[in-house]
C-alpha cells in the first residue's frame, strides 16, 4: 500500500502553530491530522503572572478522547459536523510546567472531498476546546479577560 503523506505549517500571532498531516491511501482514503501547538500561549501567562497563573502552575493533561463522546458538547456544530466530529479522536498534552500545550484532532475519511471539510471542522473544534480550557483553568483572566471569544472560522 503507498500512501503520501502533505503537511502544512499555519503560524497565528506567535501564540498558535498548526500542523496539518495528510494521509492518503491508493484508493482516496486516509486520515487527516490536526496538531495545534498552543505552547507559546503558556508562556504569555504566566509572564502576565498574577493569581490564576500562579493557581495554572501545577496543572498537567495527557489524554486521549474518542470524539464522539463530545458532539453535544459543542452547541455550534451543525448535524453534519457532528457526524462528521463522532469520527475523530482527540489527543490532549497540557502541562503548565513543561510549557506544553498540545491538541491533536484525527479523522478517518474515505474520499479527499472530504478533508476541506474536516479541516474547517478541525478548526472550529480546537477554537471550542481552547475557550473551554483557558475558562476552565483560569487562562482567560490571567491574560486580562473574563471569557475567551467565540472562535471565528
Amino acid at each position: 500500500m503507498v500512501s503520501l503523506v502533505v503537511s502544512s505549517v499555519i503560524f497565528l500571532t506567535g501564540c498558535l502553530e498548526t500542523t496539518q498531516k495528510v494521509m492518503l491511501n491508493e484508493d482516496g482514503s486516509g486520515n487527516v491530522s490536526t496538531i495545534s501547538d498552543m505552547s507559546a500561549l503558556l508562556t504569555l501567562i504566566k509572564q502576565m503572572g498574577g493569581a490564576e497563573a500562579e493557581k495554572m502552575s501545577d496543572q498537567a493533561k495527557d489524554t486521549t478522547i474518542q470524539m464522539a463522546s463530545m458532539v453535544d458538547s459543542i452547541k455550534s456544530l451543525t448535524p453534519e459536523e457532528k457526524q462528521m466530529m463522532a469520527k475523530g479522536v482527540l489527543r490532549m498534552n497540557f502541562n503548565m510546567k513543561e510549557n506544553k500545550f498540545l491538541l491533536d484532532m484525527n479523522f478517518p475519511f474515505s474520499s479527499p472531498a472530504e478533508i476541506e471539510k474536516y479541516s474547517r471542522l478541525s478548526a472550529k473544534i480546537m477554537g471550542e476546546v481552547m475557550k473551554e480550557q483557558m475558562n476552565e483553568g483560569g487562562g482567560a483572566a490571567a491574560l486580562g479577560g473574563e471569557q475567551m471569544p467565540e472562535p471565528s472560522s
